[in-house]
């Protein structure tokens, strides 16, 4: 598969003055699909799409006319020729793809360095506050910055209770039906995340190990009053694929977004 590219996709929390961004947010139109030369002589290409009515998709191809060497080496000759490119001119090969899921708030992004870029980008077309910060890997580093827990939510499907936790044992019968097929649990907070709290959490997140399918989400505020959320089966992926390129040896980014999305709906 030497004429195949890697694409890795890492995972982070997109804002809207200071919340969440929603689907609703994203009112695309021509004007969010744009060439330009930004302030460092980068050439962009821009465009923005929904896919699924319920993906938010930015492609960027860019590429700058500088550094332009005056030689270039031609590999059939083994010589060096004189560069036929002009200052002028930029060639548009490098490629990022971002994809944010409205539904389940993570944004997808294959280059870490640009998300400077894709700020900057949403506030020109949103004209509000634009932050993407990095997800948590596990629990700990969640509970580090956590200053109030608001809510705690857990879903697990059948054998929920047919393993050795603790904390739901007592609730088999409690319709008196027997074992649901599913289960979830919410319950809403206001408090402060003291070491009390985050051990309790550390708690409940060990007893979901113990049980397949379950999903333990905790959503609380950092010290800046930003909206946090820990989701393990979510956040602890990063998504790798490898891509077929077209003649230019560039990618298509609706190859991309739909394998990248196919990845996502098959949790592969």
């Amino acid at each position: 598969m030497s004429n195949y590219k890697d694409l890795s996709f890492s995972t982070y929390q997109l804002f809207i003055d200071e919340k969440y961004a929603e689907l609703s947010d994203f009112n695309i139109n021509q004007a969010w699909n744009e060439d330009f030369e930004d302030k460092y002589q980068t050439i962009h290409n821009v465009r923005c799409d929904i896919y699924k009515e319920k993906y938010f998709t930015l492609y960027d191809n860019f590429g700058s006319p500088i550094p332009r060497p005056d030689l270039i080496y031609d590999m059939p000759t083994k010589t060096k020729l004189v560069n036929p490119r002009k200052n002028t001119q930029a060639e548009l090969k490098n490629q990022l793809f971002c994809l944010y899921d409205t539904s389940k708030k993570i944004l997808y992004m294959n280059n870490a360095k640009k998300k400077k870029f894709v700020e900057e980008y949403l506030n020109k077309k949103l004209s509000q506050e634009i932050i993407i910060k990095n997800v948590y890997k596990n629990i700990e580093d969640f509970t580090k910055t956590l200053k109030t827990l608001d809510k705690i939510e857990f879903i697990a499907h059948r054998n929920l209770f047919s393993n050795i936790s603790k904390s739901f044992r007592n609730i088999k019968d409690l319709f008196g039906m027997d074992e649901p097929e599913s289960f979830s649990l919410q319950a809403k907070y206001n408090i402060s995340a003291g070491e009390q709290i985050k051990r309790v959490i550390e708690n409940f997140r060990n007893e979901q190990t113990q049980i397949p399918n379950s999903c333990l989400t905790c959503i609380g505020k950092d010290d800046e009053g930003f909206e946090q959320i820990f989701n393990e089966n979510t956040f602890s992926k990063t998504i790798n694929f490898v891509i077929q390129p077209n003649n230019e040896n560039l990618l298509n980014k609706d190859d991309v977004f739909n394998q990248l999305i196919g990845k996502l709906e098959n949790n592969v």
